[in-house]
């Protein structure tokens, strides 16, 4: 007599909760099984070399990998500070000194992106979106060190890039986002700390 689907469905589900773990090991035991032989291939002759890259490939710019880093690094710090400049002065109007001074980083942050952009398609690149991962806290005075932390990353960013062949107008355009990332430490370092936040 066959059974229906639902039928079945219903008594597996009655079954002990005992007996179905038996049987989710025996599987995991089972795909244990089939990886290790899938690992093992390779030494009966079933895997093979590594295919060598296509000679017509050219080995990666470091140029625009950093590059490309850095634009990262400016996407997640505009994040960053849109973010810890609402929740540093909740109830600051956009005349507070705190919330202009950042409202002027992420313009200088957002010039940054956008010059770095241009150097990359100058050297012949096309330009992610990716975005570093942008720190964020819960506490503000946790915010503000986050801020000061990534300004200082990005200093040490910027330099790493001077050191790098690349044309005069881009080694300009680095070296001023490298004064601005400066600046900006300077001026996240001259805020008072915000008070601890209560509970």
């Amino acid at each position: 007599m066959m059974r229906n689907s639902s039928e079945t469905v219903t008594r597996a589900a009655r079954k002990p909760l005992a007996t179905r773990r038996i049987d989710r090991r025996r599987l995991l035991e089972l795909g244990a099984g089939l990886g290790g032989l899938a690992l093992g291939l390779p030494l009966f002759g079933c895997g093979g070399p590594e295919p060598e890259p296509p000679p017509c490939c050219e080995p990666r710019d470091l140029r625009i990998d950093r590059l490309a880093l850095a634009i990262q690094h400016e996407y997640g710090a505009i994040i960053q500070y849109c973010n810890h400049a609402a929740l540093l002065q909740p109830a600051a109007d956009d005349a507070a000194p705190e919330r202009r001074l950042y409202q002027q980083i992420i313009a200088d942050e957002v010039r940054h992106a956008i010059d770095l952009n241009a150097a990359m398609v100058r050297l012949g690149a096309r330009p992610g979106v990716a975005i570093w991962p942008p720190l964020l806290a819960d506490e503000r005075r946790a915010m503000l060190d986050l801020d000061i932390q990534a300004e200082e990353g990005a200093i040490e960013l910027y330099r790493s890039l001077l050191v790098l062949d690349f044309p005069p107008p881009t080694l300009s355009i680095i070296r001023r986002i490298l004064a601005d990332e400066q600046r900006h430490r300077r001026l996240l370092l001259a805020l008072p700390p915000p008070p601890f936040d209560t509970p």
